[in-house]
């Protein structure tokens, strides 16, 4: 009886076996990332012995179901999982600490195999990031191996609407898709981005009396829209 390459048998060879006699030996095999992807390892031995006559006899290994000569199938468990971080970043574009129409938002979004069996054609979806005022660069990714991550980027630009609310609120999905065609997804906390936001100084003179003024004043003051 031999192994492959990932693995070994030990107790082999058997020096001599008498009629209706049995002897258990034993065999290890290491797994590999394929095995892992594959979910089984499906595998099959062969024993050969020699009569004192030299000639051989062998047969196949069976696991005891009913069907003769059949291999040998170990499930393997696994963990398919997959794991996506946003961050958003307001673009000042002239620094003047407040947002105006066409000005952007610019987000990272890290994607991570966080299973044990490898990930193929990844996307990054978010509802907000599609044209004409949005967009994601680096969707799909072709695979992920576990442990592996990712950043590709996206842009949103800022309209009317968005300045009004004073936040932009939005999620994004990644979804991948294992060898054996199983879809694992995971959704992004919400990502607020923060928007500081100014009320300017007013004065009020009265006309009653020239010698009495009456002055309203709204200091500036800045609001961070938590995440």
């Amino acid at each position: 009886m031999t192994g492959g390459t990932n693995g070994s048998i030990t107790g082999s060879p058997i020096a001599d076996l008498a009629p209706g006699a049995s002897v258990t030996i034993t065999g290890s095999l290491t797994l590999t990332q394929a095995d892992i992807d594959r979910g089984f390892v499906n595998n099959q031995a062969t024993a050969t012995g020699t009569t004192d006559d030299g000639d051989d006899v062998s047969d196949v290994s069976d696991d005891d179901s009913n069907l003769e000569d059949d291999t040998t199938t170990t499930p393997l468990p696994q963990d398919n999982s997959i794991a996506i971080i946003k961050e958003g970043t307001f673009n000042d574009a002239n620094a003047d600490g407040f947002a105006q129409v066409g000005e952007t938002i610019d987000y990272d979004f890290t994607v991570t195999n966080t299973g044990d069996t490898a990930l193929n054609n990844i996307t990054v979806s978010d509802p907000l990031l599609v044209a004409p005022n949005g967009s994601i660069t680096g969707s799909p990714i072709a695979d992920l191996a576990p442990g592996a991550s990712v950043t590709i980027t996206g842009s949103l630009t800022l309209t009317q609407a968005d300045i009004d609310r004073g936040f932009v609120n939005n999620q994004a999905t990644a979804t991948g898709t294992t060898d054996d065609g199983d879809d694992v997804s995971d959704v992004s906390m919400t990502t607020a981005t923060w928007r500081m936001i100014r009320r300017r100084r007013h004065f009020h003179r009265t006309t009653a009396s020239r010698s009495s003024r009456k002055v309203r004043s709204t200091m500036p003051t800045q609001m961070a829209l938590p995440r």
